[in-house]
């Protein structure tokens, strides 16, 4: 009687959404037919591991979910300046004398910051942190609470702060997500797949599989070889479409003769 075996499959030629949707397949008929059915308790575990180190490293290029609070904060501190802008400029023409000179040097000293809403983050996060402490400083306080705008200004540093603060978080969120690369991640699990696969076969080498066992390896046979036909169609598509770009290019310069 054949045995059926786990068949091989080149986990390198995957692209990467194919091999991690094979090792996600291959996670689910584990857990479905249970490790140690299968005989494979020990590696499985390194195999979750190793998958987890996987999306550790794949997730350095989705970003991280501190962006979305970093984009509200900076949206925030960038109200709060326009109103401080905006506050000062309309003073400007203010019918007391006192009013529009303090807003003159006030706004004097907004304009010297240049043109802080269109800076880059570090840049703008230097630029209001230089601002707040200049305009809260010995010269400029008294005529902030003379317009009535120092709870503003304090409001915009703690913001800058903030923003600051999230944004260290996230460059260290970015720096603990692992040391391997996706090459070396991918690597990894394969290794341990490619274990895991010389065992379950070897049970049926030395009539140790169980049905479950059976059944786990018909499943991952259908799955690789629907993978195979996959990439056989897109080669033949490649080669199908090189074939006519060479044939036209042909024919043109036939023409041309």
């Amino acid at each position: 009687m054949l045995m059926k075996k786990i068949n091989s499959i080149p986990l390198h030629r995957l692209s990467q959404s194919e091999h991690q949707a094979f090792m996600r397949f291959i996670q689910q008929q584990t857990a479905r037919f249970s490790p140690e059915e299968l005989q494979i308790t020990a590696e499985h575990t390194k195999f979750l591991e190793a998958l987890e180190a996987l999306d550790r490293a794949l997730s350095k290029n989705h970003g991280s979910a501190r962006t979305k609070e970093l984009l509200a904060l900076d949206q925030k501190r960038r109200k709060t300046y326009s109103a401080i802008r905006g506050r000062l400029k309309n003073t400007l023409s203010s019918p007391f004398e006192t009013e529009r000179e303090a807003a003159k040097q006030l706004h004097y000293t907004l304009l010297k910051a240049g043109n802080i809403q269109q800076a880059e983050y570090t840049d703008k996060n230097v630029s209001l942190k230089f601002l707040c402490r200049n305009l809260l400083d010995e010269k400029h306080l008294p005529l902030c609470q003379q317009l009535g705008i120092t709870h503003w200004i304090e409001a915009l540093r703690d913001e800058n702060d903030t923003f600051r603060k999230m944004e260290i978080e996230r460059s260290t969120e970015y720096a603990l997500r692992g040391t391997l690369s996706n090459a070396n991640a991918r690597k990894a699990i394969d290794k341990i797949y490619y274990n895991m696969v010389s065992r379950i076969n070897a049970s049926v080498v030395v009539e140790l599989a169980t049905p479950n066992t059976e059944r786990f390896i018909d499943l991952c046979n259908k799955e690789i070889k629907q993978i195979k036909a996959l990439k056989a169609w897109r080669r033949s598509m490649r080669a199908g479409k090189k074939r006519r770009e060479a044939e036209k290019k042909l024919s043109s310069e036939r023409l041309k003769d």
